[in-house]
């Protein structure tokens, strides 16, 4: 069974792993916990929240904690960073919450000090017009009084910080967690972030760095098949190209007797090798793990960058073309250490919105 996104993923997984059916390409955002509890039957392509928690902490334990500001305004800049935390309280998506909590107690425990923390209250809305905007001018006042130079920003779109941030003349570093949706083009733009993250935003993401649609693999490898198509319907097809990945290597690698066993055996003796190509994540599968990515890459947003096949501006350029590391091995050095303005933009740009799961 191949799974995406949907309001009740959870149940319908959980009915047809107590049935014994496999799962491959089950959405992100789950704890690892979500997969144990079905083992050999539920597989994830992208990281579990463990994992992606422990990439972005220990980017920002390495490049974050105890670096001057170097992305913020040119008055703040050279200064001791002072940390805030940004995330949203919406029970909707209790990943992101968890992530939140989990990311807050591993930057606490490298010595990062976390002065303020504010929640958003409904996620994950790119245009939040369902809330009023109180709630984010508030916050980016209390961040800004508090002298909070740098706001690490755990995963879920959220239409009103940048704005309220903006309209106060306040421009922190924002550093974010990639969730699969924030870290692509379309909906920074979307929530009209673009300018107030313009050479202050970071991201850390398990996203691959893309080049132009007809570059892509799942373009190419659709395109061996079916020629009729429009273009303008691939980057919705290139969505579910991942996860048919994920299947069909089970498929292999379990041999001519498949099943369970034989597809748990087959995942988990991948070898560990680490990427050497920014359009391919380290995948594997350890011990008691059932999700593929490994390793992350940063990326950070210019507001006039210009992605492939993308008429309008804007961009995540990657960092050292999208050169990927596995938790724990970041170069040395501030956020800005390895940016240059050669930096390709990403053409990732998701246009889908997901619903909680």
């Amino acid at each position: 069974m191949l799974t995406d996104v949907g309001t009740n993923e959870i149940d319908y997984v959980e009915a047809m792993a107590n049935k014994g059916v496999l799962n491959f390409g089950s959405f992100n955002g789950k704890q690892a916990s979500f997969f144990q509890k079905f083992p050999k039957l539920v597989w994830g392509y992208q990281p579990n929240l463990e994992r992606q928690a422990e990439s972005f902490s220990t980017y920002v334990c390495t490049k974050v904690v105890k670096e001057p500001t170097s992305m913020s305004s040119p008055d703040v800049n050279g200064k001791p960073r002072k940390l805030g935390l940004w995330h949203t309280e919406d029970d909707s998506w209790p990943g992101l919450i968890f992530l939140a909590e989990l990311v807050k107690k591993k930057v606490e425990d490298c010595g990062g000090e976390i002065v303020a923390e504010h929640t958003f209250p409904v996620c994950c809305l790119a245009q939040d017009n369902g809330t009023r905007p109180d709630y984010a001018v508030e916050a980016m006042a209390d961040f800004k009084q508090k002298g909070v130079t740098t706001i690490l920003w755990t995963g879920g779109i959220e239409g009103n910080a940048g704005k309220a941030a903006t309209a106060s003349a306040y421009f922190p570093e924002w550093i974010l967690l990639g969730d699969g949706t924030f870290d692509t083009n379309w909906p920074v733009r979307l929530s009209t972030h673009s300018q107030a993250f313009d050479r202050h935003a970071v991201t850390v993401s398990a996203e691959t760095l893309e080049p132009g649609l007809r570059q892509q693999r799942c373009y190419q490898a659709f395109r061996e098949v079916n020629t009729t198509r429009p273009d303008i319907d691939m980057p919705y097809i290139c969505t579910y190209y991942r996860n048919l990945f994920q299947l069909f290597t089970g498929i292999q690698v379990a041999g001519p007797r498949l099943g369970p066993t034989s597809v748990d055996n087959g995942f988990h003796a991948i070898p560990a090798i680490r990427s050497n190509d920014p359009s391919t994540p380290a995948c594997y599968y350890e011990a008691g793990d059932y999700t593929c990515v490994k390793d992350t890459q940063a990326e950070w947003w210019d507001a006039n960058g210009q992605a492939p096949d993308d008429g309008q501006p804007g961009c995540w350029r990657a960092i050292q073309r999208g050169k990927r590391y596995l938790p724990g091995e970041w170069p040395s050095g501030n956020i800005n250490a390895q940016i240059t303005e050669a930096d390709p933009c990403n053409g990732r740009s998701v246009r889908v919105l997901y619903s909680p799961t």
